[in-house]
């Protein structure tokens, strides 16, 4: 037995069916997007290594910004879990590839500095595709107040390897030596 719907309930769900429908228009809404036509990095499996997205410690620049607003975040560390990690102080450097399949033109990300570089550290990211150097960022240093935006284009590549590099400089305290330095990798994206 049908129950008779009246055209008010018929209208509010007609409503709420077409809201539901434009907003996926306009947002640009697709699995595993971000609404903007982009896929986030931390959406694919790596081939090689490792990245720990959006989790351990928290992505603070030394000017107290924290950086979660974006897609996915990292925060690049002596203790942060990347794996194919070298750590030979001063230098510190980590190598991570994904498969992309020749799909995506360009990869973008946004880089800070973490909130214990000191004066004399720096950071800079690398980007290889098919093992071709494709693009090194600006310098992330200790007074890099502003997200650097970095853009690489990756148009036919089969794979993507992304090699973050931070200089450090240590300090003794109590006998114990501390090394600073570290990099935020935050809003890593994909574009066909």
């Amino acid at each position: 037995m049908m129950k008779k719907v009246g055209r008010r309930s018929f209208l509010k769900a007609l409503g709420f069916a077409g809201t539901v429908c434009a907003v996926t228009a306009l947002t640009g809404c697709a699995e595993g997007g971000t609404g903007d036509g982009s896929v986030p990095l931390s959406n694919l499996t790596p081939l090689n290594g490792n990245i720990p997205w959006n989790k351990g410690v928290q992505p603070e620049d030394p000017f107290g910004n924290i950086y979660v607003r974006g897609v996915n975040y990292t925060v690049f560390l002596d203790m942060s879990n990347w794996r194919i990690m070298q750590s030979s102080w001063p230098n510190l450097s980590a190598s991570v590839e994904y498969p992309v399949g020749q799909q995506y033109r360009k990869l973008t990300m946004k880089l800070n500095p973490y909130k214990d570089m000191a004066s004399s550290s720096w950071a800079l990211v690398k980007v290889y595709a098919d093992d071709v150097l494709v693009g090194i960022s600006d310098t992330i240093k200790q007074k890099t107040d502003e997200p650097v935006e970095f853009e690489v284009d990756i148009t036919g590549a089969k794979y993507i390897r992304i090699e973050p590099y931070v200089k450090e400089s240590c300090y003794y305290l109590g006998g114990v030596m501390y090394t600073t330095g570290g990099l935020i990798l935050w809003d890593v994206k994909l574009w066909k």
